[in-house]
């Protein structure tokens, strides 16, 4: 278990847990609650992650990543992090975006298809973005669930899902690239690098222009994987471009949308078989997992 994302579920599958003042610890396993990268703000979700095996690891891991392991329970019953108590845990009115089967009532199909893939050519009116409006959820779009707070080197991240329709992100399509037109380059992005059903969708990117440095690495990023990809299909939906099969979608289902016939050449079921491959694919995550470290944190 590198993490796993909590989440509500049926009051008999709740976690049997400890709090020493600090760690919150699933008793079965010793794993223990995490604000996710350690980045304390509205809209992050919480993980499980390896608690410590000794005082020695305790130790470290009661500072490590901002204080995001430790938490206090208030007097009203709620959970904070111990070093932002304004916070508490809580469930979020709209879902995350994700990657779903692109044959499954979960799909996001968007309204504006047509002028998202005309909005990044030059000389094109709604050249200021196409807002990402669903055809498939009536009075809804895609919208921010946190805030976009960037780090000492001016990346940043947050949270995408489901919104009310006038909050949705305008957005241009540009080079297979899903850019969020009120920044100076942030992209919609899939978390990992390798497409597959329930990989959840975030932004990332600068806020402003960056220095020589990490453009160079934000391009390495964006050259080396494929995970900002999009292709606009003719259907309304969108999909990685290596993955036709899956699209963008949502958890909670709409069932006025028919099931469609599989896509050609992709009748496998993503949910099984589009697991890393044993080298190639783990190599990628890992390094994925060390640029994206290093872009939020500045540390290796």
């Amino acid at each position: 278990m590198s993490y796993i994302i909590l989440l509500v579920g049926a009051e008999e599958s709740a976690i049997k847990a400890t709090v020493d003042g600090d760690f919150i610890t699933r008793i079965e396993d010793g794993a223990i609650f995490n604000v996710m990268g350690g980045w304390l703000n509205e809209g992050v979700e919480i993980t499980l992650k390896f608690g410590p095996k000794n005082e020695k690891e305790r130790q470290k891991q009661l500072t490590m990543t901002n204080g995001s392991r430790r938490f206090i329970i208030n007097i009203d019953g709620t959970v904070s992090p111990r070093n932002r108590p304004i916070l508490v845990l809580g469930t979020n009115h709209y879902p995350r975006l994700y990657l779903v089967d692109r044959c499954s009532p979960n799909c996001a199909v968007f309204k504006n298809i047509d002028g998202l893939s005309r909005s990044g050519e030059p000389d094109v009116e709604g050249d200021d973005g196409i807002p990402l409006e669903l055809l498939s959820h009536p009075s809804c779009g895609i919208g921010a669930l946190s805030p976009f707070v960037p780090n000492l080197y001016n990346i940043g991240f947050m949270n995408i899902g489901m919104c009310k329709e006038e909050n949705a992100l305008k957005v241009v399509y540009r080079k297979n690239n899903l850019i969020i037109s009120c920044f100076h380059s942030v992209h919609l992005t899939m978390q990992y690098p390798v497409p597959y059903a329930g990989n959840s969708i975030m932004a990332l990117g600068m806020e402003k222009p960056p220095n020589f440095l990490h453009f160079l690495f934000n391009k390495f990023r964006l050259l080396f994987f494929s995970c900002t990809y999009f292709s606009l299909n003719s259907d309304g939906t969108i999909s990685p471009m290596n993955a036709p099969h899956l699209a963008l979608g949502f958890q909670v289902p709409n069932f006025s949308i028919p099931r469609r016939d599989p896509i050609l050449g992709h009748t496998n079921n993503p949910l099984q078989n589009d697991s890393p491959k044993p080298l190639t694919d783990k190599l990628k995550l890992f390094l994925h997992l060390i640029m994206t470290r290093f872009l939020l944190t500045g540390k290796w």
